[in-house]
């Protein structure tokens, strides 16, 4: 992004601040109807999306960690004629190999195989990383109703934030549970106050997305004013 003085001698300048206006103006037609103008951009946007995101993974992932040891262990064969266990990962060409049989009717089932390891890699590598998000987070909820300071002292603050905590949390967990009958009036009040914390919440989480797309409108809309309008008037005015 460009930020002050903006110089319109140069080209590719102008083409920058055109685009990026022009593009804006695309997005927020949106608001008014569906458009060509607008699906088209979204078109090249995911082209290009999809374009990076293949250049990424050859430069960060498949390049240093499978092309080059390959092609060390294969140039140290051909050369020095000495084997190297840098040649065992042309192996993974095999179930690379395997992906695309999904398009051939006869060998389908060993696009299968591929499938299942993956999936089940996937699977434990997500079960792991949910258990160490989650299991910090319940430990936590457990929390002392009464804080002292460090000093022995008796700590109002934490105090009170541990029992509205504790009260928001056993509510919700309440309003969730649907194995016993909710006749008690101090169920159904539970469970009132478990759906207000819960509609607090999403209201609160609502509203920093509405926040965080304001600012990025604001942010669009300063870019237009500072270097397109601006812009502009001070070429049109020579300075």
């Amino acid at each position: 992004m460009l930020l002050g003085v903006v110089n319109y001698a140069d080209v590719f300048t102008i083409v920058e601040i055109a685009l990026g206006t022009f593009t804006f103006l695309i997005v927020m037609s949106y608001i008014f109807e569906d458009n060509a103008a607008y699906k088209m951009l979204t078109h090249i946007l995911l082209g290009c999306a999809t374009a990076v995101t293949i250049m990424i993974i050859y430069r960060d992932v498949l390049r240093p960690n499978w092309v080059k040891p390959m092609s060390a262990g294969v140039r140290s064969l051909v050369s020095e004629g000495t084997w190297s266990w840098k040649m065992l990962w042309l192996l993974c060409l095999v179930p690379g190999a395997m992906w695309y049989t999904l398009y051939s009717k006869k060998y389908a089932w060993m696009s299968r195989l591929v499938f299942a390891m993956f999936i089940g890699m996937g699977a434990g590598l997500a079960f792991k990383k949910y258990l160490l998000l989650m299991v910090p987070q319940v430990t936590n909820s457990f929390r002392p109703l009464v804080a002292l300071t460090p000093s022995g002292g008796f700590d109002w603050a934490t105090t009170i934030h541990n029992i509205l905590f504790t009260a928001a949390l056993v509510s919700v967990l309440v309003y969730f549970f649907f194995t016993f009958r909710m006749e008690s009036p101090f169920v159904r009040r539970t469970r009132a106050w478990g759906r207000w914390m819960m509609m607090i919440c999403f209201g609160t989480l609502f509203g920093f997305t509405v926040m965080t797309r304001m600012s990025y409108l604001l942010e669009r809309l300063r870019y237009i004013k500072t270097e397109l309008i601006e812009g502009v008037f001070r070429h049109l005015g020579g300075g």
